[in-house]
């Protein structure tokens, strides 16, 4: 999952704690309040824990346009992905029953960006903290 940066997207920090949300696997086989990421499955992450990440930035390439060129949008390849609302991760991952649905905060502090996965509101940031998942999926 790459988080689409639109023309105006820029680097920020967290002036306050920002709410968030994160779709992961439960790693019944680690712990009941473990998980893995849908997009990076060998990483774990436990409830109450913060994790942090690196930015790394891709292109994306669109449809091509009559005059045969690519549209191509600035991307956020590698970063701790989450949603901005809790409808977004709800509708992004309907009829998903193994996947669980998780609160999360970008810390205070943190450097995030914002952005689009498909059509919803995300953000992309070098810092997260799993609070308590909403939704319980059967896990991987």
């Amino acid at each position: 999952m790459c988080l689409v940066l639109n023309k105006n997207s820029k680097e920020l920090i967290a002036e306050t704690d920002i709410v968030c949300y994160k779709a992961a696997y439960r790693s019944f086989k680690v712990g009941w309040d473990y998980f893995t990421t849908p997009f990076q499955r060998d990483y774990v992450v436990k409830l109450c824990n913060t994790y942090n990440s690196n930015i790394d930035f891709g292109t994306e390439y669109g449809k091509r346009l009559k005059n045969h060129k690519r549209v191509s949008k600035q991307t956020i390849e590698r970063g701790l992905h989450s949603y901005k609302t809790r409808y977004a991760c709800i509708k992004y991952n309907e009829g998903n029953d193994k996947i669980s649905l998780i609160k999360c905060i970008i810390p205070k502090g943190s450097t995030y960006w914002v952005g689009k996965f498909q059509n919803y509101d995300g953000y992309a940031s070098t810092a997260i903290k799993y609070l308590e998942v909403f939704k319980t999926g059967t896990g991987l």
